[in-house]
């Protein structure tokens, strides 16, 4: 049995979006096999595709070790640096057809969802 998944408040269901899967693979990171592994895009000098847990991400492990992010681009004026620093490092990031953009709106990081936009 797996322990429940770290929470990220920029990305609140990667398991909905296909960012975090179910996975016996174990974490390059922490060593070990904790049920689910992150698939989603990986800046790093080391090769991390498909070999990281969420909880390595969440708790910012993973991007201090391996000075990775997980976003590709970030977008907004007025912003605290703890907030890029916790969307960059520390939340699972999403693949696109070109490199995604993370937007930020009054200060704070907006939540990415894979729900469709009701217009």
């Amino acid at each position: 049995m797996t322990e429940p998944l770290p929470e990220f408040p920029y990305h609140p269901d990667p398991v909905a979006t296909g960012a975090v899967v179910p996975s016996d693979t174990t974490c390059v990171c922490c060593g070990q096999a904790r049920g689910y592994l992150y698939t989603g895009p990986v800046y790093s000098v080391d090769d991390l595709a498909d070999r990281l847990c969420p909880w390595c991400i969440a708790d910012g492990t993973a991007a201090g070790r391996y000075e990775a992010t997980f976003t590709g681009g970030a977008v907004g004026d007025d912003v605290p640096i703890e907030v890029f620093v916790a969307v960059a490092g520390r939340t699972p990031g999403f693949p696109g057809w070109q490199e995604p953009q993370w937007y930020f709106h009054c200060g704070d990081g907006a939540a990415f969802s894979s729900a469709p936009l009701r217009v």
